[in-house]
């Protein structure tokens, strides 16, 4: 009994040795320096932005043992690339760019050897951000929140049986927005439904544009992930414009729908910030970024319906049963 005591206390004190030389090796590792980028201030970026500085700190980045710096561009290319460049010199381990404008103003960080992760950016290669997807080359890589444009344009037609034209509204200078335009208007000429694609080059035109939209016969109207038209004042301009024009509004993103528009079928920011904060991790503990594909979310256990429930009072709209008692439906709380 003695001799087996003594060989536990051994294998006990073996095992203590073994947890403390990881913890010594996990409290290195979290000494770092992250540098966040954000584009712009806006409902969306936000949420993802606030996911991912709170998965962080579940990972034990936090102030006592890492240095997290976060700054947002105004959508300005050369605040944020002024941005990217301070993180540089501020010698950075790694730098979270969030949106395609601030993950390009990001890109040279690269040349200092600084690996860069990027956030919602829905056309990574379009952006040249990244060529190859499954095993990224060179130090780039990240989250890809590319909407599924087809399912939201099946969601209207079942919302709406007679639905037989659809207005498109995007401003000009939005690579993910345009990206996202040019997958609708290629889904809707396969299913042969008519649309409006309207670009705007500054978003005073908003409300002239949907009324536009109704003399050219649409019957509802479609908003792409646009960070311009994302922030919370332009969404309700547009929101409520819509609903003064009997239009159903359908979104690229939840906070859209959250901020005034009527349906959106997509992912949570939240879900995407944690795994941009997940992906950023594990580069930071030594995976090659070559090793850290680039995330979509398009599978159907992705998705979510997000509906706003006061739109659907307004306008009346009539939700199926199939559709309302789904697991993934939600009915979100609208912003003030």
């Amino acid at each position: 009994m003695k001799k087996l005591s003594a060989k536990i206390i051994a294998l006990t004190a073996a095992f203590a040795a073994v947890l403390s030389l990881g913890s010594c090796s996990k409290a290195e590792k979290k000494n770092v320096t992250i540098g966040i980028v954000q584009q712009m201030n806006h409902n969306s970026l936000n949420t993802i932005s606030d996911s991912i500085k709170a998965r962080l700190a579940e990972l034990g980045y936090n102030e006592e043992s890492s240095k997290i710096l976060f700054k947002q561009g105004d959508n300005d290319m050369t605040m944020l690339a002024q941005i990217a460049e301070e993180y540089v010199q501020e010698k950075a381990d790694i730098i979270i760019a969030i949106a395609t404008k601030a993950a390009n103003a990001a890109l040279p960080a690269t040349d200092a050897g600084i690996p860069v992760v990027f956030a919602a950016c829905a056309d990574p290669v379009g952006a040249k951000l990244v060529q190859n997807l499954e095993k990224p080359e060179g130090l780039v890589t990240g989250t890809s929140q590319s909407i599924p444009v087809d399912q939201i344009m099946d969601f209207a037609k079942k919302i709406n049986p007679s639905l037989s034209k659809i207005g498109i509204i995007h401003t000009t200078g939005e690579t993910n927005a345009q990206a996202t335009v040019n997958k609708a208007v290629q889904y809707l000429g396969q299913i042969g439904m008519k649309y409006a694609d309207h670009t705007i080059d500054d978003v005073s035109a908003i409300q002239e544009t949907i009324k536009l939209m109704k003399d050219e016969g649409c019957q509802a109207v479609f908003v792409a992930n646009d960070n311009k038209l994302a922030t919370h004042g332009n969404m309700t301009i547009l929101g409520e414009a819509c609903i003064e024009n009997n239009f159903p509004l359908y979104c690229a993103a939840d906070s859209q729908v959250e901020d005034g528009g009527f349906a959106n079928i997509g992912i949570t920011y939240t879900d995407l910030g944690r795994d941009t904060a997940d992906m950023t991790d594990k580069i930071l503990s030594g995976t090659p970024v070559s090793e850290v594909p680039v995330k979509f979310y398009l599978k159907a256990e992705d998705l979510k319906v997000f509906v706003n429930p006061q739109v659907v009072e307004k306008l009346k709209i009539s939700i199926p049963e199939d559709i309302k008692g789904a697991s993934n439906y939600i009915e979100v709380t609208p912003a003030n």
